[in-house]
């Protein structure tokens, strides 16, 4: 019993964070600023569940890729308190959908404040 009670603790905690990507599991690395957000449908502003958020440094090739979840949310971080959040390029698609507005924004005018992001889509016609 107290097996499956460990097992299932497990598995609630690595499924209580579904969309998250992050570079490093250490803790005691600083992260800099986050991004979080959503991908909505245009129109009923409904949310959009796996779409590939991809989110990478101006002027490198490999991008950190993570997906929506079921609310169209997602949330990365890792990039590290060395890099300012302009530096920080994001994306959002979606196989037979194209993205009408993107708009992102930071939180407030801290150096690594948060930085909320939002993705409009449509089907593609």
């Amino acid at each position: 019993m107290k097996k499956i009670f460990a097992l299932s603790l497990i598995f609630l905690s690595s499924t209580a964070f579904a969309g998250d990507a992050t570079l490093y599991e250490n803790s005691d690395v600083d992260l800099g600023a986050f991004y979080y957000g959503q991908a909505l449908m245009t129109g009923s502003l409904a949310p959009l569940k796996g779409v590939h958020v991809n989110a990478k440094r101006k002027g490198t090739p490999y991008p950190v890729i993570t997906t929506t979840d079921e609310d169209g949310r997602f949330r990365i971080s890792g990039f590290g308190a060395e890099f300012s959040s302009d530096d920080i390029e994001i994306q959002c698609s979606l196989d037979g959908w194209t993205v009408v507005h993107f708009e992102r924004k930071k939180i407030n005018d801290e150096p690594q404040s948060p930085v909320e992001v939002e993705c409009l889509m449509e089907k593609t016609k």
